[in-house]
């Protein structure tokens, strides 16, 4: 077992989740991926560390500087956490990377465009005109979508209902951000 598997599995043990062998079907790895995430997600605006709540206040700041609304403010925060944990990931499935997980190989920008936070959360809320993919605002109907299916929109998951579970949470890292309305 490589050290990443052996790491995922050690993930999984410690989630609470026993496994064996290795998970090579995609799905498994998904599912898993999942049920780790569940055990060790954060909760609350106060368990998030340092590093994730710059790049929380820098989407907040950029929607804010954008007079874009908190429901959408939340709906880019469910997002980033849903796709990265609020973490700027430098890998991901197939080109994804960033904090939103944006292709490169789908218009989102270059690689080092779609690590900028800035550039990747300005394409996010539809703001940034070097992008051509649709961003929140340039979606018909938004703002009377739910927030899933807003993120969705934008995102074009292969997981289209993962980022309800992320709506209390975004919620109370906007609550608890300086300046927040």
């Amino acid at each position: 077992m490589g050290v990443a598997a052996g790491l995922f599995a050690l993930g999984l043990f410690a989630a609470g989740t026993a496994i064996t062998g290795t998970l090579t079907d995609p799905n498994q790895r998904q599912a898993a991926k999942e049920k780790v995430s569940e055990k060790l997600a954060p909760t609350s605006a106060s368990a998030l560390d340092s590093g994730q709540m710059e790049i929380a206040q820098t989407i907040i700041d950029i929607g804010r500087e954008h007079s874009i609304p908190d429901a959408g403010i939340e709906i880019a925060l469910m997002t980033a956490m849903q796709e990265s944990s609020l973490r700027n990931l430098p890998y991901g499935d197939r080109d994804s990377l960033g904090v939103f997980q944006q292709r490169p190989s789908q218009g989102w920008g270059t690689d080092s465009q779609v690590l900028s936070v800035h550039h990747a959360t300005t394409a996010f809320y539809g703001v940034n005109p070097k992008v051509k993919n649709a961003g929140l605002t340039q979606i018909s109907g938004w703002q009377k979508m739910s927030k899933n299916d807003a993120a969705q929109a934008v995102q074009r998951s292969a997981h289209p209902e993962a980022y309800a579970k992320w709506e209390p949470l975004a919620a109370d890292i906007l609550a608890a951000a300086p300046n927040s309305r």
